[in-house]
């Protein structure tokens, strides 16, 4: 038995359906506001909520294939002996970015 990753056709065929969309729809929109100087209202909205169907099917489809971004870095910075204290290392760490970040740390 082989260890491939399942069959992701229905998250591929979304994905360039999508894709195929925001392009049609962005170059109608464009074709339209240099011919008429007037441009469709509804296209960005639909543009947006195309990208965001993208990004989802898009995401599901990594996630199937096992290829999803994996954050590591915390992990192979923080090698100590005991993992336990890694993960509490890690956890403080990004703590500590959080508040720099907000804006709430002390220094």
């Amino acid at each position: 038995m082989s260890k491939s990753a399942p069959d992701a056709r229905p998250e591929r065929w979304l994905a360039a359906l999508a894709l195929l969309a925001v392009c049609v729809i962005s170059l109608g929109n464009v074709v339209v506001r240099y011919t008429t100087d007037a441009s469709f209202a509804f296209t960005e909205e639909f543009s947006v909520f195309l990208l965001v169907v993208l990004t989802f099917a898009g995401a599901a489809l990594a996630a199937r294939r096992h290829v999803h971004i994996r954050i590591d870095w915390w992990k192979s910075c923080c090698r100590f002996v005991c993992g336990r204290y890694s993960m509490c290392c890690s956890g403080l760490r990004a703590c500590c970015c959080w508040a720099w970040w907000s804006g709430t740390a002390p220094c």
